[in-house]
């Protein structure tokens, strides 16, 4: 009879499976996570038969916002999206808003739920995008966000 082998593994451990990577440079138009030269449409990821409800998706920023204009408060959405059909129509499973303070380089991830009864939606995408409030026409300077699957889930 063999011994099982246990290994030592970390919270912050994520598979790259889930990963949905960084986005471009955000904008004021959602704009997906993990563009690449060949993906310029994003990353999907495809769950198959895995149930991911009760789970969440966490969002870190991993480039600063900064914007230009002088904006009195500037907030981030984020949306994830899901296909029954290879990405011919996608449907909203979830959209969440926070300030961009909350999302600081420094900051703790935020992690979203991801809601029951979503549906048969097994390949998933996941976009941002900054709304501006005051200012002089501010615009986005700067600004990158990086998303996973969390299956610890959001409290």
């Amino acid at each position: 009879m063999s011994k099982a082998i246990k290994t030592k593994g970390s919270l912050e451990r994520r598979d790259v499976q889930l990963t949905f990577g960084e986005t471009n440079t955000l904008s004021t138009s959602y704009g997906p996570f993990g563009y690449s030269a060949s993906a310029t449409d994003g990353v999907r990821i495809d769950t198959g038969n895995t149930d991911l409800e009760g789970m969440g998706v966490a969002v870190r920023c991993s480039t600063g916002i900064t914007a230009s204009g002088s904006p009195t408060a500037t907030t981030v959405s984020v949306k994830l999206s899901g296909s029954a059909d290879s990405g011919s129509n996608w449907s909203v499973i979830g959209e969440w808003t926070a300030d961009v303070s909350a999302l600081g380089t420094s900051a703790e991830a935020l992690v979203f739920p991801i809601p029951r009864g979503y549906g048969d939606l097994p390949l998933l995408k996941l976009e941002a995008k900054v709304t501006f409030t005051g200012g002089t026409t501010p615009a986005v300077t700067a600004g990158k966000l990086y998303g996973w699957i969390d299956a610890y889930g959001a409290e």
